[in-house]
């Protein structure tokens, strides 16, 4: 499975990288510029794109609204520190394949990815 993540944060973001790979993913791509990851993903159509929800220039619901204009049917997996009820109603109008935790464990991250 093709994966590009996305965080701002460079440690997070290859925790997230190297869990994935431990996981059988291939990683096409990790950025902490949003802007950097929109060329990335339009032109390299990944499987599953797992993206920060917080993050300077362009968030990351900027950067689903902004993939879906173009491939609609990108696969998004949404992770924040902040889960709470409006968020999640929102992510779902966006139509976003699952919204975890930062807390969340390993486990719960692959199966969200492959699913």
């Amino acid at each position: 499975m093709k994966v590009i993540v996305v965080d701002d944060h460079q440690l997070v973001l290859e925790g997230f990288t190297g869990i994935l790979t431990h996981g059988g993913c291939h990683i096409v791509g990790s950025y902490t510029d949003p802007r950097k990851a929109l060329t990335a993903i339009l032109e390299l159509k990944p499987d599953v794109v797992l993206t920060d929800l917080d993050m300077p220039h362009l968030n990351g619901q900027e950067l689903i609204t902004e993939v879906r204009a173009k491939i609609p049917e990108q696969k998004f997996v949404l992770l924040t520190m902040h889960l709470n009820q409006q968020l999640i109603k929102k992510m779902m109008r966006l139509k976003v394949s699952a919204d975890l935790s930062k807390n969340a464990h390993p486990e719960e991250l692959m199966e969200a990815v492959s699913a």
